[in-house]
Order: C-alpha cells, then structure tokens, then sequence
C-alpha cells in the first residue's frame, strides 16, 4: 500500500486528537475511479462505537457520506470505499466516548509495494 502525508487523515494519532480534513481536488486518482480508503488502529480505541465519513467543508450531519458501525473495536486495520458523491473536502470522526487509542486512517492508492 502506497501512503502520503496529503492523503492522511490521522499519522498515529491518539484518540483525543483531529483528524485532518482531505483535499481530495489535490489527490483524486481520477474521474469515475473509486477511492480506497482505510483505518488502522494501533492501540484499540476503547469505546468508539463507529466512524463517520463527512462532506469537511460543511461539517453538517446532513452531509454525512457514510458510516462503519464499530469498526475499531480490536487491534487491525478496516478498508472501505468512499461512495460516488463524496465531494473535495473529506473528514472522518469517531464515534461513541473514546477514552483510549490510536489510530492512523487515510487514502491508499493501488498497486503493489515494491521498496520491500
């Protein structure tokens, strides 16, 4: 998987922190072309309850794109796809009273790893 600090929403960040908002009009693999995104957790964020994909330039629960239920309940890494109508500005935020954790969640481009 091929990562990029423009393309992160988190880099290890600890459960209290802000995920940045994505400027997708910069990293857009291409019209028509799914983005592939993921979540990592690193330490288990305890109490999170779910994840919740939002238009960043509104912040508006109206705007929400899409939500994983639960999807960082242990140790491990979740993949998803942002829908058709995802617009420029992305964010992500958990859900529930998180009380511990990290996590790093971002837009992964396809193609193999080939520095290993």
């Amino acid at each position: 998987m091929f990562l990029d600090n423009e393309v992160l929403w988190a880099d290890a960040l600890a459960y209290g922190g802000t995920p940045t908002v994505l400027d997708l009009g910069s990293t857009s693999p291409a019209t028509g072309k799914p983005i592939n995104c993921f979540i990592t957790t690193l330490t288990a964020l305890t109490g999170c309850t779910g994840l919740v994909i939002t238009d960043g330039a509104t912040n508006s629960a109206a705007d929400d794109l899409m939500t994983l239920d639960d999807p960082m309940a242990a140790v491990g890494t979740v993949y998803f796809t942002l829908p058709a109508k995802t617009l420029r500005f992305v964010k992500i935020t958990l859900e529930g009273t998180v009380s511990a954790g990290t996590f790093t969640a971002g837009v992964m481009l396809d193609g193999a790893q080939t520095n290993v």
